[in-house]
């Protein structure tokens, strides 16, 4: 016959019941509840710290991007292009420029300098869809021409008509940068912050890359909303840098996709091969393309 089960000891506490005797009692052992959880504790506030890092890291840059925008000179005013690509005057904050409106623009007169020819070209944002890479260098070469004859803080306008007039070109301010780069810019960062969060909650190299990709579209995302708004003119070397950038995340994204799709929802059989060589083709890029090496095209970017 077997054996009575051990009588099991018990002590009323009046709030509670404490049952020791048998082996359950070591599951729940008061070893295990005085655990030191101070380690863990210290592993979220170091986290912590670095998300707090990040974050005014995200802030010191939009807002050095803002300052720059808003520092920059511009010639306020709507202008539309015509069939012939000429532009025409709709309506300025200036009271003399904006008696103008409906004159169609010639060029801007530059002391000591031939005249600078003005055409709609003049209003784009950014050269990064400018497909034809002859094209595209003229606009990076105008926005430079312009950024210079902008800064001295007065423009003779010449039109077609062969008339004359001198326009101030005051720095836009942060009221010039447009209703679209403030929600842009708090998406930006917001996009940044998520990513950041996602890679120190669970840092892996699935994380990581998915961080590197919401990066590059924050970034993508400021570059967008910092387009000027309104008027014609830029910041000094914003065009050049603005493309470069701007190529360079979707490089930068595309390698991530690769490894990504390398590793997640399986890893391949030849993962790291994979990863390699997308990382080799994302170099040979960087070499031959802003390394000065070959120009820097459209077509080579995307292929």
């Amino acid at each position: 016959m077997a054996a009575p089960p051990e009588p099991v000891a018990t002590v009323d506490t009046g709030a509670e019941t404490l049952i020791a005797g048998t082996d359950s009692s070591f599951d729940a052992s008061a070893f295990e509840q005085s655990l030191d959880r101070r380690p863990p504790q210290r592993w979220i506030g170091w986290r912590l710290h670095l998300l707090v890092v990040a974050t005014l890291l995200g802030c010191v840059t939009a807002f050095g991007v803002m300052h720059q925008l808003a520092g920059s000179a511009q010639l306020d005013a709507v202008w539309q292009p015509n069939a012939r690509g000429q532009l025409i005057l709709l309506s300025s904050p200036h009271e003399d420029l904006g008696a103008q409106a409906g004159k169609t623009l010639d060029s801007l007169l530059l002391p000591g300098q031939d005249a600078l020819r003005l055409d709609a070209l003049a209003l784009q944002r950014t050269a990064r869809w400018i497909v034809d890479d002859s094209r595209r260098q003229r606009y990076l070469q105008l926005q430079d021409q312009l950024a210079a004859a902008l800064a001295q803080g007065q423009v003779l306008l010449r039109f077609v008509d062969g008339s004359t007039l001198s326009v101030p070109t005051p720095p836009r301010g942060y009221r010039g940068l447009g209703i679209v780069f403030w929600p842009l810019t708090a998406f930006a960062l917001l996009l940044y912050l998520v990513g950041t969060a996602v890679l120190l909650l669970r840092p892996n190299a699935r994380n990581a890359l998915y961080t590197l990709m919401a990066w590059c579209q924050a970034l993508n995302l400021l570059l967008i909303a910092a387009e000027p708004a309104g008027g014609i003119g830029q910041p000094a070397g914003f065009a050049r840098l603005d493309l470069l950038l701007r190529m360079s995340l979707d490089v930068a994204t595309a390698t991530a996709a690769v490894c990504v799709f390398a590793l997640h929802p399986r890893r391949l059989p030849h993962a790291g091969a994979v990863m390699l060589a997308a990382c080799g083709v994302a170099l040979a890029w960087v070499i031959a393309g802003p390394g000065g090496a070959l120009p820097l095209s459209w077509a080579g970017t995307q292929a």
